[in-house]
């Protein structure tokens, strides 16, 4: 076999490096955290070059307890030598799961008593950052209790709508039953929204998102998602746009983004309510912002919005996941884009989304195009001209 530049081959053979250094650099190229620590004095005998670059490179020498851990003040209580020792010898390894109190992340650790270079017994640990797979252990468990809970909801109210249906047709009662199909309905399509909302943040998650790019005006695009709402909410929307906005992107998923930001806009304010939609270019980018006058969001719950099963409401009335904004972060992400808000008690709030304009050659000819069509139809819309981006920084 031929030997290679700085390979473990051919470490012990190289003059004047001793076999702990050469044992040591082996483990220095290990993506797992490795430690010894005495058993009786717990201090830090030796740390990989992984572990030193999560708790510095002078952990050495110290405590171990005080080093990996937070806020103790003596051994873990969780310490695991008495259990790596019997009649005064190593036994076998203890594996075990942890989730580290310095960085939060979550670890498999497999702790072993060996004889260190003077003859002492000593703590070993091999630690492997398992934190990804916590989380899709823990979304799974969350998917299941989603599932059972809120998709029962409206299955229960289908149920029950369809047996008062039944008896009303059995009575030959059919003028009473038309409340009853409004209420299957509406259930059967909040169950498809949440089961399409567990889908998409699925494929989202798990990398598995195709982008169906096309050029497009994210102003036309903006226009039909508001002729698709029912009358009472279209007159509560203004949109303005800001000449054309082209982008290149997916146009179902952006589509997605916009019907849940104005959706949530119409839901979280009052009837009457207006709902203003501005679209336009800051600097590289097609920024779009969803204002309402509703009841607004507390400041410390802005930096949840966009996680996972985040809800800020507390009224029973309104229902769902928690996924509309999480999905929507995702996609817009995936897209080279970002997502914000901004918000104040009793004054409403503003929700906003930054997509990166065209740029190449091609776009850029379809974009004089876009423009020409993008006007027309902006003032067949009577749409104004006015547009001042909200937090446009970075």
């Amino acid at each position: 076999m031929k030997k290679q530049a700085g390979s473990w081959i051919d470490l012990f053979e190289h003059p004047g490096l001793d076999q702990f250094t050469a044992v040591s650099r082996i483990f220095d190229a290990f993506e797992v955290l490795l430690y010894v620590a005495d058993m009786k004095t717990h201090e830090l005998l030796f740390l990989n070059g992984y572990g030193q670059q999560l708790w510095g490179s002078n952990a050495v020498g110290q405590l171990c307890y005080k080093v990996l851990q937070r806020g103790q003040n003596g051994p873990c209580p969780f310490c695991t030598n008495h259990r790596l020792v019997e009649n005064r010898h190593g036994c076998s390894p203890v594996m075990w799961e942890f989730q580290n109190t310095v960085n939060h992340r979550w670890f498999l650790c497999v702790d072993k008593g060996i004889p260190w270079v003077d003859g002492r017994l000593v703590r070993m640990e091999v630690a492997i950052d398992i934190t990804e797979r916590k989380a899709r252990e823990q979304f799974h468990e969350q998917y299941v209790g989603l599932i059972s809970h809120d998709l029962r909801n409206p299955l229960s109210s289908i149920s029950y709508s369809a047996s008062v249906l039944r008896a009303l047709l059995e009575k030959d009662d059919v003028s009473q039953g038309a409340k009853f199909v409004d209420m299957i309905l509406r259930s059967s399509r909040r169950m498809t929204g949440m089961i399409d909302d567990l889908i998409e943040t699925t494929r989202l998650e798990s990398a598995q998102i195709q982008l169906h790019k096309s050029l497009f005006d994210l102003s036309e695009l903006a226009s039909g998602v508001l002729e698709n709402l029912d009358a009472d909410a279209s007159r509560r929307v203004r949109l303005a746009a800001d000449g054309a906005a082209p982008v290149l992107a997916d146009a179902g998923r952006v589509e997605r983004v916009l019907d849940n930001l104005i959706g949530n806009a119409l839901q979280y304010s009052s009837d009457d309510a207006p709902v203003t939609v501005l679209i336009g270019t800051h600097e590289n980018e097609t920024v779009v912002t969803v204002t309402d006058h509703g009841v607004g969001i507390p400041e410390d719950a802005l930096p949840k919005l966009f996680q996972r099963f985040s809800r800020v409401t507390t009224d029973p009335t309104i229902k769902g996941l928690g996924l509309g904004l999480y999905n929507s972060r995702l996609i817009v992400e995936a897209h080279g884009g970002r997502i914000w808000a901004q918000s104040e008690l009793g004054a409403g709030s503003t929700f906003a989304f930054a997509l990166p304009i065209a740029r190449d050659q091609r776009d850029q000819e379809s974009n004089r195009d876009l423009r020409q069509d993008a006007g027309g139809a902006a003032s067949r819309r009577g749409c104004q001209t006015v547009f001042e981006p909200v937090n446009p920084k970075r």
